[in-house]
Parts: structure tokens; sequence; C-alpha cells
């Protein structure tokens, strides 16, 4: 387990993962899916889970699918706009994203550094009770890369965990990645 303590800022185990395996900080999770309905209300389970237990999330998805979280996050009773404009929540097109820091058909390490590292800096803006944030955090620009015949990139994509230890001194949060796929 790799966790980071901040005196004085005791909080409970971050959102349980909607019928994922339980996961220690600094995971990667991987759930293959064949139907979006079902990204979807699995994505809501736990991103929501994450909103409502007061921690942050950061979602890069498209935009079928974050519409669809969106909707999942608002049925649950959840101010989606409020955690917007709190930071709280950060919801990215995976598209739109990659556009941002992919060269020449593969991801250029710098390049993703900065577009991921603004992010979490955007989020890191959000306190609990004046505490950093935990952050869980979904990401679909793997399967979009994948769903474009571009299995080398995909491949090669730095996973979010292995930037987060990366950066783990510079950030200080908790975090939680997932990785779903299609299997269509």
């Amino acid at each position: 387990m790799n966790e980071i303590d901040f005196p004085g800022c005791e909080a409970p185990p971050l959102a349980p993962v909607a019928a994922w395996p339980v996961q220690e900080n600094f995971e990667h999770v991987v759930q293959f899916y064949s139907e979006d309905a079902a990204l979807v209300k699995s994505l809501g389970q736990f991103i929501g889970g994450a909103l409502a237990a007061g921690d942050a999330a950061i979602v890069i998805a498209t935009s079928v699918h974050g519409e669809g979280l969106n909707q999942q996050l608002l049925e649950q009773g959840l101010d989606v706009a409020g955690a917007m404009r709190r930071q709280q929540y950060i919801l990215l097109d995976a598209d739109e994203t990659l556009s941002k820091f992919m060269r020449d058909g593969l991801a250029d390490e710098a390049a993703f550094s900065e577009v991921v590292g603004n992010v979490f800096d955007q989020v890191a803006t959000f306190t609990r009770n004046g505490c950093p944030p935990r952050v869980a955090a979904f990401g679909e620009m793997v399967a979009r890369l994948w769903a474009q015949g571009n299995s080398q990139a995909a491949l090669r994509l730095v996973p979010p965990a292995t930037f987060e230890q990366q950066s783990s001194a510079s950030l200080p949060f908790q975090t939680k990645f997932t990785q779903l796929a299609s299997v269509q």
C-alpha cells in the first residue's frame, strides 16, 4: 500500500468500488464490458460513491460515457455542477485530451505529464475539511487508442498509476485509478 499521511486529516477508506475487486491506493484496475449501459452504471457507482464520501474524482471519458455518468450522478442526488465548480469533479473528453499529448501516433511523455499534471493540480485545489483530497480516477484513453487501431500507443501509454507514483511528492493526495475497456 502506498499512502500519504496527513496529521489531523483522518478519513474513512476511499469510496468502495462497485463490483470491482478491493483495491489499495495507486492500483490500476481493468474491467472489460460489452454494453455501454453496464459501464456507465458501474462508473456511476464508483465515481458517485467517491463524490458522496467527499472525495474528488477525475474522469477522462468519451462524450457519450461522460454524459451518461453525469446523468447517473444526478440520479444519485449529487450536485454535479457544484462538484465541478469546487474542482471536486473534473470531467474531460478522452479524444480531446489525447489530442493534447499524442505526437506522430504515440504519447509524448513530457506533454502527457503536463496535461495530466495540470488536471491533478486542478483537483488539488479542492479540500475536504482543510485536508488534501483523495481521488478516484477513471480513464478511457487506452480504450480509445485501441479502438482506433493504435495498439502500439495503447500499450505504451504511461499508466496513470506509474504517473502518480512518479509524481506523488508534488501531488499530496491518495488516488485510485481504473481503466475500463470495451470488448465489442
